[in-house]
């Protein structure tokens, strides 16, 4: 890969790859007002300009998906996930130009769309949002806990704040609003652009440089200016709602992708709910048949985040028993350790995980992209697979230990209650 410095200051990472007549372009990478991807949209403006300009997810593409779609020539067949194209041609000659008239109509759809932000758009759109919010949350039982749990855990951190934002908060947006955002948030200097494919670099980077180099600079966002304070006992809530069965949402307080602990808490999350030989699926699945499901993850981000588990139990088991199960689990790890066997079972899958997301085109981009956001240097993808060679047990009793410890844990309880007829 090479790297260059735009007069926008836009930092781009090309990677050239010959072989492949598929051209992925990652640009929707953008640092937004919690300086994490995870959080990106959680100031309810991003969630609108994300729906405007047609952006759904922070990994995906930079905007207009359709206006892109009805372009000349885009009529083969796309589908987001990066961009993906499939294909783009027979021949190299196809690919600079799909390129140019790709970063062209980036930028040319970009101002008109911002020039079209009208009240009738804008109110358009924002039903758009309201209906999300109200499928993804609102109506969604998974949503209300995921939702609980996070203003649960997070009294100071923005982390709290849902992604959609609530609805009095979209209902209070307005034109001027969604403007000073865009101009702050989605500025060339406050972006990564990655293009990966079969393309020459020296043609890439001029196209580059022609449709971004002239995009002015903005002031960079403000930094954020708190820390989540240390946590000093559990916290628990309930969510009351129609439903079959009951569930659990366990939040332990964890640590930012900055920590070393990272590789060690993956190898753990794979040991206790990967596979159905993993420890809690064998627990609360196969032996105690108190659960239907039990899982678990940890998402690297930013600022200290939470390692999740999540348990949707048989209609006339209880929760309390469930936790229980759970914690002497966690506690047996802490205190005895886990095994060679799990060790090398755990390491090899988050190995073989981690291959398989580079095998495409745009599995390689969004790597690059998500690197460069959360390390600031897309070149730690190459340490990985090393990083995770070289965990131990004791790193894994140890970080089950540290994180692990009941004053961290936050719990979301879903109580079923009948429908009303």
């Amino acid at each position: 890969g090479e790297t260059a410095a735009l007069k926008s200051r836009l930092v781009r990472f090309l990677h050239e790859e010959l072989g492949f007549d598929v051209l992925a372009l990652e640009s929707d990478l953008y640092q937004c007002a919690d300086a994490d991807l995870e959080a990106a949209g959680s100031d309810p403006r991003h969630t609108l300009f994300k729906c405007a300009f047609g952006v759904w997810h922070v990994e995906e593409v930079l905007p207009l998906f359709e206006h892109l779609r009805s372009s000349r020539v885009t009529d083969r067949p796309l589908r987001l996930a990066g961009i993906d194209v499939q294909p783009i041609g027979t021949n190299k000659d196809d690919r600079p130009a799909f390129l140019a008239r790709l970063l062209a109509d980036v930028e040319s759809g970009l101002a008109g769309e911002a020039r079209a932000l009208d009240s009738t758009f804008l109110c358009s759109e924002m039903g758009v949002v309201k209906e999300e919010r109200r499928y993804s949350i609102d109506n969604s039982i998974f949503g209300l806990m995921y939702e609980e749990l996070f203003a649960l855990a997070y009294k100071a951190h923005p982390y709290s704040w849902p992604v959609l934002g609530w609805m009095s908060d979209l209902d209070g947006i307005c034109r001027d609003d969604c403007v000073a955002y865009f101009r702050t948030y989605y500025a060339p200097n406050n972006a990564v652009l990655i293009v990966a494919g079969d393309f020459d670099t020296d043609e890439a980077f001029a196209l580059v440089e022609r449709y971004y180099g002239g995009i002015r600079r903005q002031e960079p966002p403000a930094p954020l200016r708190t820390a989540e304070p240390e946590q000093f006992g559990e916290r628990r809530a309930e969510v009351r709602k129609p439903a079959a069965l009951p569930q659990l949402l366990i939040g332990f307080a964890a640590t930012a992708v900055s920590s070393p602990d990272i590789y060690a808490i993956d190898v753990l999350q794979t040991i206790l709910t990967t596979g159905h030989s993993s420890r809690l699926y064998k627990r609360l699945v196969r032996e105690s048949a108190i659960a239907v499901e039990a899982d678990s993850w940890f998402s690297w981000m930013i600022d200290p985040s939470l390692y999740i588990f999540h348990l949707t139990l048989k209609a006339d088991a209880d929760p309390a028993e469930c936790e229980r199960i759970v914690y002497e689990e966690l506690a047996a790890i802490a205190s005895g350790g886990v095994t060679g066997a799990e060790m090398a079972k755990a390491k090899n899958s988050l190995e073989a995980d981690f291959q398989r997301s580079m095998q495409t085109v745009n599995g390689k981009a969004s790597k690059i992209g998500r690197y460069e956001m959360l390390f600031g240097d897309y070149r730690t993808i190459q340490e990985v697979p090393g990083k995770y060679r070289a965990v131990t047990a004791d790193d894994v009793k140890r970080v089950a230990e540290t994180y692990f410890s009941p004053n961290r844990r936050n719990v979301v309880t879903l109580v079923p209650e009948r429908a009303e007829s």
